[in-house]
């Protein structure tokens, strides 16, 4: 089963709770401490800022896998995990609200929130 019907089948359970999104990503070889910005920090961010903001943001965030930047901005695929988890949790309708999006250094910064519907529990 393709991870992605995965996701939506936890996430569709009701055992699940939609939370905000918190969203770290570095480089494995770019973090050496320099605190130096890496030529991916930013141009990934903002793909993933992206996804977020999209339509679809589950999709959009699985294709970031194939992202040409994503094997320097992850050290490993799981590191991506809780992204798209949160991702699949967005329901049609909701809003996305960036709270921080911020390139530093090799480090960038991203924190979503989806803001739910009127009358819709959590």
């Amino acid at each position: 089963m393709p991870l992605s019907v995965q996701v939506k089948r936890f996430i569709t359970s009701k055992t699940f709770v939609r939370p905000p999104v918190c969203f770290l990503k570095h480089g494995r070889s770019d973090s050496s401490g320099s605190g130096k910005e890496t030529p991916y920090t930013e141009p990934f961010l903002l793909a993933v800022q992206t996804a977020m903001h999209s339509k679809s943001p589950l999709d959009s965030t699985m294709n970031l896998l194939l992202h040409p930047l994503f094997p320097r901005a992850h050290p490993e695929p799981s590191h991506f995990l809780p992204l798209v988890v949160a991702a699949g949790a967005v329901m049609d309708g909701d809003e996305v609200e960036d709270i921080l999006v911020d390139p530093e250094g090799p480090l960038g910064w991203g924190i979503w929130r989806w803001k739910t519907l009127p009358g819709e529990s959590t």
